[in-house]
């Protein structure tokens, strides 16, 4: 999936000034209740436990675990029941406020409206931002620390993976560590994809 997150407000032109309010209520007021968080952790969990018994997820899953290592890209896909279990809601607090700071933060709107009178609404939200997160790091590489996501495990001693499951079906996945997707080669690689998709090329 893209590294992002973001909410999305649409509406008619002339009521921008209250899509705006309605987006930056969400944004810098969020509700994250007990009950939302316990549903929500229940649904993943049900998620998790049935990658296992989808023979092209799973495949996946072991094929992202061995080309990415530790890097999260080769952490499942749909998250994991340790994580799940390790979570709380006021963890999931803290991690909203530390990820969404207006420093990083990008607006863009479409439609009949003033540029000015945009940029003027946004930055009077942005001035009274009353911003509660970890400072940004100064440089990305800086960004997956202990601190924030706790330490990863132990690399492998051994890249080949075993796991015993009993199934009717067989997946095979032959994969290569290839350009991210913001890179200027990424349209060819979509391209190649497509063009190998009778053999499900992805």
């Amino acid at each position: 999936q893209d590294d992002w997150f973001g909410f999305r407000v649409s509406g008619l032109a002339r009521d921008l000034p209250h899509q705006l309010d309605v987006l930056f209520d969400v944004v810098l007021s969020p509700t994250f209740s007990e009950k939302a968080f316990i549903d929500e952790i229940r649904l993943r969990k049900s998620v998790v436990e049935g990658v296992e018994d989808r023979s092209t997820a799973f495949t996946l899953d072991l094929a992202r675990g061995l080309l990415y290592g530790q890097h999260p890209y080769g952490n499942p896909a749909e998250g994991s029941l340790q994580g799940l279990l390790a979570m709380n809601r006021e963890l999931v607090e803290e991690f909203y406020f530390d990820q969404v700071r207006p420093e990083t933060m990008f607006v863009v709107v479409s439609g009949d409206v003033e540029a000015g009178l945009v940029h003027r609404m946004v930055r009077s939200y942005v001035e009274a931002w009353d911003f509660r997160g970890l400072p940004l790091p100064s440089d990305a590489t800086e960004f997956f620390t202990p601190e924030r996501f706790g330490d990863p495990d132990p690399a492998p001693s051994n890249p080949i993976r075993y796991t015993e499951r009993l199934k009717t079906q067989s997946t095979m996945v032959a994969s290569w560590p290839t350009v991210p997707r913001v890179h200027e080669a990424r349209p060819a690689l979509a391209v190649l994809a497509e063009i190998t998709g009778g053999l499900g090329g992805t």
